[in-house]
């Protein structure tokens, strides 16, 4: 027998006797004829259940997964908007901060065309559970406002933070303060 895929002569003994190894059965090329039986089988079945949402930045609709607990719509500019991602962080930890550093009314504010997290006559607070990118990012926009005569702090987890990001931070002015204090 000849193996549909390689050409092969072979006894027959695997599977129906059409390929002489389990490689060749899986990389079988499909006919035109198969392929087109297949795409008009599944035209207008929708695999997982949809629905329209609208995004709390741009308020325009955005279709997704009902399993996702997006809130946002999938354009760039509204997942990266510190209205959105500073929302979801002011209602985890603002109250703790403020508690911590014993002021009132912190609040996210552009410095320099960078966000930060929570900003006051006194202090600039950057907020992050991300040890990698977070920090990296954090480091960046800190790099932006060094002639600023506020305390610079960073929230963070420290168990991971390593020697050469405390090294950037320190130079630049940047108290670190391990999250587990705060939260």
């Amino acid at each position: 027998m000849l193996c549909e895929k390689c050409k092969k002569v072979h006894d027959g003994t695997f599977g129906s006797g059409r390929f002489c190894s389990r490689s060749c059965a899986n990389s079988r090329i499909f006919s035109k004829e198969t392929n087109i039986k297949k795409s008009i089988a599944n035209k207008g079945k929708k695999f997982t259940k949809r629905e329209i949402r609208r995004c709390k930045i741009c308020q325009k609709e955005f279709e997704c997964k009902i399993t996702e607990t997006r809130q946002v719509c999938y354009k760039k500019e509204c997942w990266i908007s510190p209205q959105y991602n500073h929302k979801k962080c002011e209602k985890k930890v603002k109250n703790k901060i403020e508690e911590y550093f014993k002021t009132e009314k912190l609040f996210p504010q552009k410095i320099n065309n960078k966000w930060f997290d929570f900003v006051n006559q006194f202090y600039i607070i950057e907020y992050t559970t991300d040890v990698t990118a977070g920090v990296y990012d954090a480091i960046k926009r800190f790099e932006y406002i060094l002639n600023e005569t506020r305390q610079k702090f960073l929230i963070c987890p420290q168990y991971k933070l390593g020697k050469l990001r405390r090294g950037k931070l320190k130079n630049l002015g940047v108290i670190i303060i391990d999250i587990g204090v705060i939260v």
